[in-house]
């Protein structure tokens, strides 16, 4: 077995042995989308927002999933509905960012973009992904 199977696994048990578990259910999202296989976590991670609406981690990862399978609209309403919890949160306005790209919106990209890094000055994936936009503009 692969590491990322190995330790979609192993997280597969966790669901197994804690059903109601929104956590459990997100680490595995997580791990499938890692594993670039976002069409297996999306429905996981509806799931773990089932289990825990305000669950930060889940829409963040969802929304990313989302934007992979490039269903922008629905990714762009997730991560409003986490921006509603922890609007000050860099990888979510960088995350932002790239669905405002893929939906060839530059002005609201760089927008993203900024905000995450004035929120992280050092945020090195904002500070990449900002370049792109400013060089296609």
């Amino acid at each position: 077995m692969q590491p990322n199977e190995e330790r979609i696994a192993a997280l597969c048990q966790d669901v197994a042995l804690q059903p109601d578990s929104a956590p459990a259910y997100c680490a595995l999202g997580a791990a499938l989308r890692d594993a670039r296989e976002s069409h297996r976590a999306i429905p996981i991670l509806r799931h773990a927002i089932t289990l825990e609406s305000e669950n930060f981690d889940a829409l963040l990862c969802l929304g990313g999933a989302l934007l992979d399978v490039h269903q922008t609209d629905e990714a762009l309403t997730v991560l409003r509905q986490a921006q509603n919890l922890r609007p000050s949160s860099p990888s979510l306005h960088n995350l932002l960012g790239s669905v405002w790209i893929s939906k060839d919106d530059l002005p609201a990209a760089i927008t993203c973009y900024r905000q995450a890094l004035s929120l992280n000055p050092m945020y090195t994936d904002a500070m990449s992904n900002l370049g792109l936009p400013i060089f296609l503009a």
